[in-house]
């Protein structure tokens, strides 16, 4: 007798929940991938200049707000939620100029915004996904998105350079993103925080009585910078990239990727400074720790569990959840969705 669809899916869901070596294997897949794409298109460039722009970059001062003046605001057909709302939600894009349009023709900042209410005196919840958000990821995240408008938020999402709308031309979703050059992942985080910094802003320029945020994996890494520079009343973290460094030197998939690094010219040191230069762990993050909330995977392959509870103890962070999964498979696990929830009902 055949099973049905639907009991096939089940048993498939059970068996990869229950079993840690597929987790792992999932996001190794994943990292191997990324290290296939950073050898297709090796160029390093240049260690000195490297060096250069190391001893020059200001956090604050090079990720200053630029295009405030120029946001541009219109409807937007793209990630409706139009089935699970009345008329009365309104959903926008918010767009300005880009300084990533060297790397991606043609680019600018980009942002999904779900409106139940004007934006003076409202409260809204910042959106940072991570690496690989896509149209096939919004399935999952957008029970996220309306949870926070069921608990009277907002909701503004960020799209990071190199997805969506910004990806390049025939590429995937996140290709370019991280490269084999040093110097324009730093560039490339820099003007990510920038635009972050810039939606603050417009926020607070619009009368937003309260602004929250979530992060995501890389997006959680540029979100929790972005805290030396705008005030969050709470903020979620989901497998939050805490560490560059050790996400990178700590994998053994990355090692012929180092290799090759060490062999044009770049020395250990210098990458892990380049690293640690976008990394939470090596500022000073002014983060309140009763208004942080973490959901990390026990199977993280990427940013490791040891990683985030050396992070959570040292700044004092008790509201943490656990989830038996990996980096790429967190966002099928039911639980996940029902603690956000109830973390969203605490902070009302």
């Amino acid at each position: 007798m055949k099973l049905p669809v639907i009991y096939i899916l089940i048993l498939l869901t059970f068996f990869l929940f229950s079993c840690e070596y597929i987790q792992k294997r999932i996001d190794i897949s994943s990292i191997k991938d990324l290290k296939q794409e950073l050898f297709t298109e090796f160029q390093p460039g240049d260690p000195m200049e490297l060096m250069l722009l190391l001893d020059s970059l200001d956090l604050e001062e090079d990720t200053k707000p630029l295009f405030i003046e120029k946001i541009n605001i219109r409807k937007r057909k793209k990630w409706r939620l139009n089935d699970e709302f009345d008329d009365t939600l309104v959903e926008e894009i918010i767009t300005f100029p880009s300084l990533l349009s060297k790397y991606i023709p043609g680019d600018s900042a980009r942002f999904y915004t779900y409106r139940i209410s004007d934006y003076k005196k409202s409260k809204t919840i910042l959106w940072v996904p991570g690496f690989g958000v896509s149209d096939k990821a919004f399935y999952f995240i957008k029970k996220l998105f309306i949870e926070e408008l069921k608990h009277g938020y907002n909701v503004v999402v960020y799209i990071p350079p190199y997805h969506l709308e910004r990806k390049l031309k025939n590429k995937n979703d996140g290709d370019g993103f991280f490269s084999s050059n040093m110097q324009k992942n730093l560039i490339i985080n820099f003007e990510e925080l920038r635009e972050i910094r810039t939606i603050n802003q417009f926020l607070i320029n619009q009368g937003v009585e309260e602004i929250s945020a979530w992060g995501g994996s890389m997006g959680a890494s540029t979100l929790l910078l972005s805290t030396k520079f705008n005030t969050y009343n709470h903020i979620t973290l989901m497998i939050p990239l805490i560490d560059w460094r050790e996400a990178v030197f700590s994998n053994k998939i990355f090692n012929p990727f180092i290799d090759s690094l060490i062999s044009s010219g770049f020395d250990s040191l210098l990458i892990a400074k380049a690293l640690g230069k976008i990394s939470p762990v090596t500022y000073n993050i002014p983060i309140k720790p009763d208004k942080i909330f973490i959901q990390y995977a026990k199977y993280d392959q990427l940013s490791s569990e040891f990683v985030i509870q050396k992070f959570t103890q040292r700044n004092n962070i008790t509201n943490v959840k656990s989830y038996k999964t990996s980096h790429a498979t967190i966002l099928l696990s039911r639980k996940l969705y029902k603690d956000y929830a109830a973390f969203l009902e605490s902070t009302n």
